[in-house]
């Protein structure tokens, strides 16, 4: 099994990589003589597998999941990067045809990775268009009716996903009800891709449904077949079928060569039966993974919830139950976050074919050799709001000395959470704040917590800060003692703070504007940061009017009556940093979102000026 393309990657290999040196046998080639490689070998090998030729500046860095094995780490040079892309655009040329215009849209990658950040950049096919990452996971906290809305940006655009981050999507349309969006096309990828999921994209979605085998570490390895079930090899990737494995040999990347990749997933050569003169393959099953669900004791394996797990960044998981409901065991370092926590619920429940009730249960660590024994499913005895508020419960139950304490912030309510908001914990003590015990106590919180942003303080404190005070009463989640007591500022307490905050908000935005090189700018970051100035100008201006509404999305709501500037440039940005919209492809755009921001607090200045 020989071309010219696989010829020079093996002479490369052989000369210029040194874990290849002793491995690929001298000329003439022939690829089934080359040892098989596997995933372990990767790991250990490392840098080893890098080429000493070409420039690694150029490289890019990938880091797999680990969903069904450890992660990897792989380099891919300028080649290989764009490997995916012209596969895709191969694909949509030839089964949607150029009348559709399909390089016009925009190019969209759902996903619901706990940590990975939407993201967009300009389509590399028509001006105007782009090619985006969106990850839903804040957008799955709105509600029903403004979660199908925000949805219908994927009308007439091609959609790409993993089938189980479809499938969860599908789900919850067809609860809602309604219209749903109807994209061109929907491109799957990354998982087996079976009749199941097809028809119910193509029906639910009314659309044309397409899929590749694409692995992260060696690209996009066959393309689905317009007329059967299978896929068709790319030409940049050769594969291979030892004994049912997929073995798989990337012809492009020579940064970091993969000759004769163990994928784990397993196939089979089948008669094409289809007029593409092409082999096709058929995947028959992929990599097992690290979650056991046990449910009425039949422990299944579950590929699609493997890959939710992962993205979630939840080390393993256990589910128990029946029909009467679930719990969740998993692994993690910290409590899992409310938006994060929705979806694992929402991916048991279609793993389960039912809407029971789900309860999770983090532990520090799996033990995966215990026999997974099904138990009923009982409710605790106290139902926290949510398990962040219920972790730092736990922790300063016994600590003397907290008089009281509360969350408070956007973090309260998941419709409004950007990846970039705090966990706000205010602990109310007596006196001395700053006292060392305290200091420690917020740091162990912080360090089991990392997103917690913990405020000792006084009463005497709070009353000398209007906004806070008023947060803490209007937005609160109760950790320890009864509620607020604190009393809610004066309408002129909150206009003298407001002064003083305007010029330094004003300062600090216009020193952000006119830089023309600001530190750490992204787009996400300048919406959050234009949305965090703009808001909290609007609360200033609701408590100084007597107002005593402080949540983000009710002072936005107001603001239409109040004839603020630039208030859908502000509304556009909370969209964009909540990731409840693909971010713009626009590099320009976050600089736009920080002047709409600017003249929000000029407004409020000027009025404040005018009282």
């Amino acid at each position: 099994m020989v071309n010219d393309e696989l010829t020079g990657l093996l002479a490369d290999a052989r000369r210029a990589v040194p874990f290849y040196q002793d491995r690929i046998p001298e000329p003439p080639f022939d690829l089934t003589r080359v040892p098989i490689l596997t995933r372990p070998e990767i790991r250990v090998a490392a840098a080893r597998l890098w080429s000493t030729e070409g420039d690694p500046r150029t490289w890019k860095r990938i880091r797999t999941t680990g969903t069904t094995g450890e992660p990897l780490s792989v380099v891919l040079d300028p080649s290989a990067q764009r490997q995916e892309l012209g596969e895709l655009a191969e694909l949509l040329d030839r089964t949607l045809g150029p009348e559709t215009a399909w390089d016009e849209r925009d190019v969209l990658h759902l996903t619901l990775h706990r940590s990975a950040s939407s993201v967009a950049v300009p389509s590399p096919w028509y001006p105007g268009a782009v090619l985006a990452k969106w990850n839903l996971s804040r957008l799955w906290q709105l509600p029903d009716a403004d979660f199908r809305a925000a949805l219908s940006r994927l009308d007439g655009q091609v959609v790409t996903a993993m089938p189980s981050v479809l499938a969860l999507l599908l789900d919850r349309l067809r609860g809602i009800g309604g219209p749903a969006p109807s994209p061109l096309a929907v491109v799957l990828s990354g998982e087996t891709v079976g009749p199941e999921i097809r028809q119910a994209a193509a029906a639910g979605l009314t659309t044309r449904v397409l899929a590749t085998y694409t692995l992260a570490e060696a690209g996009t390895a066959a393309t689905s077949c317009p007329e059967t079930g299978g896929y068709h090899p790319t030409g940049s990737v050769a594969v291979e079928v030892v004994d049912g494995d997929i073995l798989v040999t990337p012809l492009l990347n020579r940064a970091m060569p993969l000759i004769r990749y163990r994928t784990g997933d397993r196939g089979e050569w089948a008669e094409p039966g289809c007029g593409c003169g092409e082999p096709l393959l058929r995947l028959t099953s992929t990599r097992p993974g690290n979650v056991t669900i046990g449910i009425a004791g039949r422990p299944v394996n579950r590929v699609e919830f493997e890959k939710l797990t992962a993205a979630l960044e939840v080390d393993a998981v256990r589910v128990t139950g029946g029909d009467d409901g679930a719990v969740v065991e998993y692994a993690a370092a910290g409590p899992l976050p409310a938006a994060e926590g929705a979806v694992l619920v929402a991916a048991v429940r279609r793993v389960l074919g039912r809407p029971v009730p789900v309860r999770l249960h983090r532990l520090d660590s799996l033990d995966e050799t215990a026999p997974v024994v099904p138990r009923p499913f009982q409710p605790p005895a106290v139902l926290a709001t949510d398990e962040v508020t219920g972790w730092l419960r736990e922790r300063l139950a016994e600590v003397p000395g907290v008089l009281w304490a509360s969350l408070t912030g956007s973090s309260l309510d998941p419709a409004v959470t950007s990846r970039f908001s705090d966990i706000d914990l205010t602990v109310l003590v007596a006196a001395d704040p700053s006292a060392p015990r305290w200091r420690s106590l917020a740091r162990q919180l912080h360090e089991g917590l990392p997103t917690l942003r913990v405020n000792v303080t006084t009463a005497a404190d709070l009353a000398d800060s209007p906004l806070i005070a008023a947060r803490l009463c209007a937005e609160r989640r109760v950790v320890l003692g009864a509620d607020c007591p604190i009393d809610f500022p004066a309408p002129e307490a909150a206009a003298a703070e407001a002064r003083m905050w305007a010029q330094n908000a004003r300062a600090v935005l216009w020193t952000r504007i006119t830089d023309p090189n600001p530190p750490g700018a992204d787009v996400l970051r300048e919406a959050w940061m234009a949305t965090k100035f703009a808001v909290d100008a609007l609360r200033y201006q609701a408590l100084r009017t007597g107002g005593r509404e402080t949540g983000a999305a009710r002072v936005l709501d107001e603001a239409q009556h109040w004839g603020v500037p630039g208030l859908p440039a502000v509304r556009a940005a909370a969209e964009v940093a909540r990731e409840h919209r693909p971010p713009p492809a626009d590099v320009a755009a976050g600089r736009r979102y920080l002047e709409a921001a600017l003249g929000v607090v000029d407004w409020l200045i000027t009025g404040l000026r005018a009282a």
